[in-house]
């Protein structure tokens, strides 16, 4: 596996983990791949429940050979509108 995307298996984890202990049950996390460097902070990302969409930011920087994550922040934001789920490419990740 390159370390363009397993960059994304630690960050991924802590992700969820965070998320649930947040009290959402979480359906879908994005998967977003590190091109350079060392930090995962994506401009646009969003996690869905079984119902709902919610935009989301978050940080992750992982060590020099991305195995582990060095530190971790993120922000669940607003609802995402279901008028912008298909622009946005969530239609393809069935909610039910």
């Amino acid at each position: 596996m390159c370390r363009a995307v397993s960059a994304w298996q630690p960050c991924g984890n802590v992700l969820s983990q965070e998320l649930q202990s947040a009290d959402y049950s979480v359906k879908w996390v994005p998967t977003i791949t590190l091109d350079k460097g060392n930090v995962l902070n994506p401009t646009q990302a969003a996690f869905s429940t079984r119902s709902t969409w919610y935009d989301l930011n978050f940080r992750c920087e992982v060590d020099a050979d991305a195995t582990r994550v060095l530190s971790f922040n993120f922000r669940v934001g607003s609802l995402v509108p279901p008028g912008e789920w298909a622009s946005r490419g969530f239609t393809k990740y069935p909610l039910n």
